[in-house]
């Protein structure tokens, strides 16, 4: 889709630079993108300490422990 913006050039240069690509659309898509899984990111950092995972990899991947 086609969507023409105007966008302050310092601040997408800026982006470009911090986000190490060279053209604007990529830039203004992966700045969504940060801005969107922001708070996902945020509620995940909640969970930490709070969840136990007691896993057994081997198991998991269909390993048989040999004692």
């Amino acid at each position: 889709m086609y969507t023409q913006l105007n966008v302050n050039v310092e601040l997408l240069e800026k982006a470009k630079k911090v986000l190490q690509i060279t053209d604007d659309e990529s830039a203004v898509e992966m700045a969504l993108l940060r801005v969107i899984e922001k708070p996902n990111l945020q509620k995940l950092k909640s969970y930490f300490g709070k969840l136990n995972l007691d896993v057994d990899m081997d198991a998991l991947r269909g390993r048989n422990r040999v004692s």
